[in-house]
This record gives C-alpha cells, sequence and structure tokens, in this order.
C-alpha cells in the first residue's frame, strides 16, 4: 500500500515529529528528501472509524501539540479522515506572531484520486509551556 498520511512543513524552519498517534495508534512518519514532507501509511482502520489524532513537533521555536478528537477535527466531507481509503496531508503553514501557536490545515481525497480537496477549516498547534 502506499503512504496515504502526508506532512508538509511551510513554517520555514526544520521541524522533528515528536508523537503522531491516529486512534491511539503510533504512526511514524518518515521524513523524505529535504525535510519539508513526511510520509507513512496508516491502514489499521478504515477512515470513516476516525476516533482521533495527536500531533506533536519540535522546532527551533519550541514544541506545539494538538490533541483533535472525530467532533473538533477538521469540518469538511468524505475521506477527510486519515486510515484506508482515504489520503490526506497535513500542512504546518507557520506561527502566529507570538510563537504561541503553529497553523494547520488540511487536503485530502479518496485514496488514488486525481485530486486533494482543501478543508476550508484550520487548527492550531499550541506551544508547550
Amino acid at each position: 500500500m502506499s503512504d496515504n498520511i502526508h506532512l508538509t512543513n511551510l513554517t520555514g524552519q526544520p521541524v522533528t515529529i515528536v508523537n503522531f498517534l491516529i486512534n491511539n495508534t503510533p504512526v511514524q512518519l518518515m521524513q523524505e528528501g529535504s525535510g519539508l514532507m513526511f510520509s507513512a501509511t496508516y491502514s489499521d482502520k478504515n477512515w470513516d472509524s476516525f476516533t482521533g489524532m495527536i500531533l506533536s513537533i519540535k522546532s527551533d521555536s519550541g514544541t506545539y501539540n494538538v490533541d483533535l478528537n472525530r467532533d473538533h477535527y477538521f469540518n469538511a466531507d468524505n475521506f477527510r479522515y486519515p486510515g484506508a481509503g482515504s489520503d490526506v496531508n497535513y500542512i504546518l503553514e507557520g506561527t502566529n506572531n507570538a510563537a504561541s501557536q503553529v497553523l494547520l490545515r488540511l487536503v485530502y481525497r479518496q485514496l488514488a484520486a486525481p485530486v486533494y480537496i482543501y478543508s476550508g477549516d484550520s487548527k492550531m498547534l499550541d506551544k508547550k509551556s
């Protein structure tokens, strides 16, 4: 199976994945090429059986976390959740002026569909104190 979870780092600084859980299952995101992309395969559950996601990253600015359950996940249509049958790309877009949060966005598609669909919603990873 090809990778169906991606994380794109557009923050302007290197990031390390500290922790990434989907449905309480650890997922190892592997860094690709220049370090702007990370990818993994997750197929333990179907996309529509999603219960939650935890992501922690570390950068020069600090460590940031987000914990999203199904009710607080991105607003969008079918295949927006990670899992078998979907292909999701999380995009880290940068910090706020105080560097206390990192903006997280989502594009998604049915696995092997030709084009990603964007979610108009965004989430924040909060800086760990």
